[in-house]
């Protein structure tokens, strides 16, 4: 069967300059949605 996915990815113009600011807290809870459907918030890897 067909499979349509939409996404919105958000990229910074500018690369953070410490890893403080890459490994941040807040980053910490992004979840993964599908339908308004709670998936995981358990991402080890990188987005």
């Amino acid at each position: 069967g067909e499979v349509e996915f939409r996404s919105i990815l958000f990229v910074p113009a500018i690369a953070p300059s410490r890893r403080d600011d890459i490994l941040n807290q807040k980053t910490k809870n992004i979840r993964l949605y599908v339908k308004r459907v709670f998936i995981s918030d358990d991402f080890d890897g990188e987005l």
